[in-house]
């Protein structure tokens, strides 16, 4: 009985995530659904991740004080109960959290705690969440060599796990630190290889971004 409530509670937070930026709202009535059945059939970690879910809602809503809040909750269920996979998915969101909030130390330090918890597991994905992210401190803290490696690392998980996504995403941002130093020949190659993998993709958004960023150049 407990293992198909449980899996009733992690369908729909995959159900809530998949919609988290389309449809925030009913989104959270999901995760709000999924966090109730857990407290009340005490099952503490499917607790923590439907606060994980809450939190990816409140991000999609820049309601960083919210998001916050939120994970720091999440944070003391994955705590006491050893889940080291939930605290560096808490520990990822933390660093945007504080990214949004303009805090760059704070969120740098979370992203590494992320980073160096990654070690003992073999998770593509959020791994390349993570370096990105700390590529990202990095580039609007100006440190670009620094943010060049990051990338250049998450770029390589990109090729491995086939992410063609990312890695566009990746390349943009690449392409946005030569604009920054001013070498605009490298920054339009990177830029062309984003807008020509995103376009392949149908990311209409990410596409409008690189495209914004063409037309700087030129």
């Amino acid at each position: 009985m407990e293992g198909n409530i449980s899996k009733k509670i992690f369908k729909l937070l995959e159900d809530a995530k998949r919609i988290v930026n389309s449809s925030p709202d009913e989104s959270y009535s999901m995760c709000r659904e999924a966090y109730d059945i857990s407290v009340y059939n005490s099952l503490l970690k499917e607790e923590g991740y439907s606060l994980l879910g809450i939190a990816f809602v409140y991000r999609s809503k820049s309601e960083t004080a919210n998001m916050l809040e939120t994970l720091f909750k999440a944070q003391e269920i994955f705590d006491s109960t050893g889940d080291s996979m939930g605290l560096i998915r808490v520990y990822n969101l933390m660093g945007v959290a504080y990214f949004y909030s303009f805090m760059y130390d704070k969120a740098l330090s979370y992203f590494l705690k992320a980073k160096d918890n990654l070690i003992q597991f073999k998770d593509d994905n959020l791994s390349l969440s993570v370096l990105n992210n700390i590529g990202e401190v990095y580039r609007e803290s100006e440190n670009h060599d620094q943010a060049l490696n990051y990338y250049l690392e998450a770029i390589s998980i990109c090729d491995r796990s086939g992410n063609h996504n990312s890695k566009a995403i990746i390349h943009g941002n690449i392409g946005e630190i030569y604009f920054v130093k001013g070498n605009y020949d490298k920054a339009l190659e990177y830029f062309t290889l984003s807008y020509n993998q995103l376009k392949n993709d149908n990311d209409n958004i990410s596409l409008g971004e690189v495209e914004n960023r063409i037309g700087r150049i030129h």
